[in-house]
């Protein structure tokens, strides 16, 4: 990964893939979880195959107790909209202290989204993503949350209202910070 970022003075990405490939080969099983993350989100000349990461996360949860398997196993399965599949998993992952599994978890508690790629229930979805970030202190579950807590913010015409939501969403900054999300700066 150093060769990725250029820690050893320059980015050379094609020296950083033949490695995360021979030790992919060595079943490391950091070069896994990080293998399975560019086959999900395309990263550095990696093209996105989440069927691919399916068939190696069913494999990898088969023998391993990484719980960190069990996040990426719900995720691949949430990102192909079959939220049923997901859930047991990001359960598990979070149970075990995945943090960044809530905001995930809670998505999948709450239904999803629908085929339009709206929440299928946004107040669902908000009351369990409050809750879960709260219990994890997931930072950017926080901020996440508050982003959401008020999409027609601009729109409300009760300065007393308004007041009062400004103040909901600066405690959830304020806590997302407190819990290392460097994103909730910029809000």
């Amino acid at each position: 990964l150093m060769w990725y970022n250029g820690d050893f003075g320059m980015v050379d990405r094609t020296k950083g893939k033949q490695f995360l490939l021979e030790a992919l080969e060595k079943e490391n099983e950091f070069a896994a979880f990080v293998y399975l993350r560019k086959l999900i989100y395309g990263h550095h000349g990696f093209e996105v195959d989440t069927d691919k990461a399916l068939t190696m996360l069913k494999a990898l949860v088969e023998k391993s107790d990484n719980p960190n398997f069990y996040y990426l196993l719900g995720l691949v399965y949430q990102i192909q909209s079959n939220y049923a599949e997901s859930l047991p998993w990001l359960e598990k992952a979070y149970a075990e202290g995945v943090g960044e599994s809530a905001m995930d978890l809670a998505l999948a508690r709450s239904g999803g989204f629908t085929a339009e790629g709206d929440f299928a229930d946004y107040n669902a979805y908000m009351k369990e993503l409050d809750q879960l970030s709260a219990e994890s202190q997931d930072g950017f579950a926080t901020y996440l949350y508050a982003a959401l807590l008020a999409p027609n913010y601009d729109e409300l015409e009760d300065e007393a209202q308004k007041a009062e939501v400004h103040e909901a969403i600066k405690a959830e900054v304020e806590n997302a910070l407190a819990w290392g999300c460097g994103e909730a700066a910029l809000f």
